[in-house]
């Protein structure tokens, strides 16, 4: 398909700018803008004008509302015309050096945006889960928190991009504000009991994670399992069906599969459960940063592949390991004790909220990210590599 559309519309690899500055674009495609600003934000308004100038771009309609979430006053924002072909003549014309696309190829349009090659460098990072596949897309930035290094894995044969491994994630996040607390009743959830509770979006069940949820149960005879269904209805039904054929009638008692709710409502039950599970296949990024806001436990199993290790990374960056599983059993272990032992999950709550500091508006997240475009930049100059930037190809 990437030939097929680069034989369609052929086009010559821009050149880097004449300025001074690094310029340097933020691409967010129509319905993406929330989780945009969520994770980058906070970093946008901290890059250093002196040596950076910013360019968003955004769909005509998601002009005021990403303009409403920046107090910069310096930032060009570019809205891209709703002609395929003029949207690309739009992003050309702002000449600039690096475009950062917030995801690749959850939608059609920033599917095709990196193949018509809009900058002499592209890159996806964070929002982007996994690499793009996209030729045209030159960096991945991710962390060294997060990409396996154990014996036998390549973290960089897992891109096609080349892989840049910041120090830090690659996102800025804030601390949640403490919501009014709500108590059991108000969710329908037993009134004692601890609550394992899945806030993951239904794509993140795997069936694989079907018997984690069921040893847990079993490990558990009082602990209720609460999962969100989601805006879909035939998601959480066919959810729900499996799930019953899985656990069978008298485990899934205590399963409670709760509609969609307000992000109030969704907070509250966050900071009331006891702990949450990390689906192994897939693990939480925003759901853990929600979590840890309240000092939330998270159980998570690392593994392979980076969107398995988001929480783990979290871990580390913080200096907890008691919460990081080595395997099934030893995650439904870790599970039961804090379900069971108060003390245990006491502990871990404050040493959670106490290390919060060091992944809420993270300062490295900027600076690693204002080195990769500089770095990236010289290299495209021809200048001598940083150490800061790993490839995974020549």
């Amino acid at each position: 398909f990437q030939s097929a559309f680069s034989q369609s519309r052929p086009t010559p690899r821009p050149g880097l700018s004449a300025g001074r500055r690094v310029r340097v674009g933020f691409l967010v495609t129509a319905g993406h803008e929330a989780g945009f600003i969520r994770g980058t934000a906070g970093i946008i308004e901290r890059l250093n004008a002196d040596r950076f100038e910013t360019v968003l771009f955004c769909a005509q309609q998601s002009v005021k509302r990403i303009r409403k979430s920046f107090q910069r006053t310096d930032l060009a924002i570019v809205p891209l015309p709703r002609r395929f072909d003029h949207a690309v003549q739009a992003a050309r014309t702002a000449s600039c050096d690096v475009i950062y696309f917030w995801k690749v190829g959850a939608d059609t349009w920033n599917q095709l945006l990196p193949m018509a090659r809009l900058a002499p460098i592209q890159c996806t990072s964070w929002g982007t889960h996994g690499t793009s596949g996209v030729g045209a897309v030159d960096y991945y930035l991710s962390s060294q928190l997060i990409e396996s290094d154990e014996a036998g894995i390549d973290a960089h044969a897992h891109y096609s991009e080349r892989l840049a491994l910041l120090p830090t994630l690659p996102t800025w996040q804030t601390r949640q504000a403490d919501r009014k607390p709500a108590n059991r009743d108000a969710f329908g959830l037993a009134s004692d009991g601890a609550i394992y509770f899945c806030p993951h979006r239904p794509a993140k069940y795997h069936p694989d994670f079907d018997a984690y949820l069921s040893d847990v149960l079993k490990a558990d005879p009082n602990g209720q399992l609460v999962l969100l269904c989601g805006l879909r209805s035939q998601d959480s039904d066919l959810l729900r069906a499996r799930l019953l054929r899985q656990l069978g009638s008298s485990l899934f008692r205590r399963v409670h599969i709760l509609p969609a709710m307000s992000l109030d409502r969704y907070y509250q039950l966050l900071s009331l459960a006891t702990m949450v599970l990390d689906s192994p296949v897939y693990a939480g990024g925003i759901t853990a940063y929600d979590a840890f806001s309240y000092g939330t436990p998270v159980v998570t199993q690392p593994g392979a592949l980076a969107v398995q290790n988001y929480t783990a990374g979290l871990y580390r960056r913080m200096g907890i390991s008691g919460l990081t599983a080595t395997n099934q059993q030893h995650f439904v272990d870790i599970a039961r004790r804090l379900g069971n032992e108060p003390d245990f999950r006491r502990d871990y709550s404050q040493t959670i909220l106490d290390a919060g500091d060091t992944i809420f508006e993270d300062p490295h997240a900027v600076t690693a990210i204002e080195s990769f475009l500089h770095t990236v930049t010289q290299l495209k100059k021809g200048e001598s590599k940083s150490a800061g930037v790993r490839e995974s190809r020549p």
